[in-house]
């Protein structure tokens, strides 16, 4: 789709023109310290800062997550039919789920977990009926807990929220109850390091986030670059990490404050789209949707690669989408001005 947007000509957004800056920030580090995985993602990001001059095709995309979503469950009920013993075993010791069983003979951790309570979330805001978003929400959060992921069940609930909220503003026509969720999400995601946790807590991330904000105090206004934790030598008692376990975090220690500040704002303009409602409510919920997983994980941000930075690239994409209903009312009142024209 990117690829046929070029022959069509491009264009940079509010949003895209910020991610630039934001890329940019992540440049000046990359000179000091080259890194592959900040040039993957600036790539992958390529589609979020420019977009087609028309708009992205918004129904083609939502037909894209429905038919991956499905993909992805028949491999799963393949794998449970072919070699059940592959899929479900004993759980690791520190962690379990309430059936006593996990995904995976040693259980999985997060990463799995963390997938699979995206794909719930994202099928949450495709159905068009109540019973089917309870049916769904009943069946995605019993294979989030099989995953033993408990970072992936406190995403569930916040994405489960989120997508409550966006199928009300999809029924009444407002989109303030999916912008109230989003942003009380948000916020969670933003102030939850900052509580007094223990350095033991939520598996030692305490200990964790008590180092980056020591970190950013020192350099709090264009950060460290992204792979500031992989060059970190470990020496303050902190071991070696792939982040801070947090969104909000990891953008101050990778970009700082002016980095941070540019990127929510991209990230507010993205979700108020320029197309019209059907749009602008997706684009929120996805918007919500990076921080609900992100709250004690970073799941998808700028100069990252892991774990799924395709989501937050979905939502810029969706923002600047164009749905043929919206077409449709614009080519309405398109036509009644120029019969009004020629009835002057």
């Amino acid at each position: 789709m990117f690829l046929k947007s070029i022959r069509l000509g491009l264009r940079v957004s509010l949003s895209g023109g910020l991610l630039i800056f934001v890329f940019g920030i992540l440049a000046i580090h990359y000179l000091a310290t080259p890194s592959t995985i900040s040039f993957l993602s600036f790539l992958i990001f390529l589609p979020a800062i420019f977009s087609p001059a028309g708009g992205y095709d918004f129904e083609a995309l939502v037909h894209g997550c429905r038919s991956g979503i499905v993909a992805g469950l028949v491999l799963i009920c393949a794998a449970a039919l072919l070699a059940p013993a592959t899929l479900f075993g004993p759980c690791r010791l520190d962690k379990c789920s309430l059936w006593g069983q996990a995904l995976g003979p040693y259980g999985t951790g997060n990463a799995l977990g963390m997938v699979v309570a995206l794909a719930g979330a994202v099928s949450l805001i495709a159905v068009a009926t109540w019973p089917s978003f309870v049916m769904i929400a009943v069946s995605s959060i019993i294979i989030v807990d099989m995953t033993s992921g408990r970072s992936a069940l406190y995403s569930w609930f916040f994405c489960a929220l989120i997508a409550a909220a966006f199928q009300i503003s999809r029924r009444v026509g407002r989109r303030v109850y999916v912008s109230l969720a989003a942003m009380s999400v948000a916020a969670v995601a933003i102030g939850f390091t900052f509580l007094n946790w223990s350095d033991t807590d939520f598996t030692e991330r305490g200990s964790l986030w008590a180092y980056a904000r020591q970190v950013i105090e020192e350099n709090p206004w264009f950060g460290y670059g992204s792979s500031f934790w992989v060059r970190d030598d470990g020496l303050t008692g902190v071991p070696l990490n792939y982040s801070t376990h947090n969104w909000f975090l990891e953008m101050l220690v990778s970009v700082g404050v002016v980095g941070v500040v540019a990127l929510l704002a991209a990230m507010v303009s993205s979700s108020v789209s320029r197309f019209g409602f059907s749009t602008g409510v997706y684009a929120t919920a996805l918007t919500g949707f990076v921080f609900a997983m992100s709250v004690t994980e970073v799941f998808s941000a700028p100069g990252r690669t892991y774990l799924m930075t395709g989501l937050a690239v979905l939502a810029f994409v969706i923002g600047e989408s164009v749905s043929r209903e919206a077409n449709g009312a614009i080519m309405s009142e398109s036509q009644e001005a120029v019969m009004a024209s020629n009835l002057r």
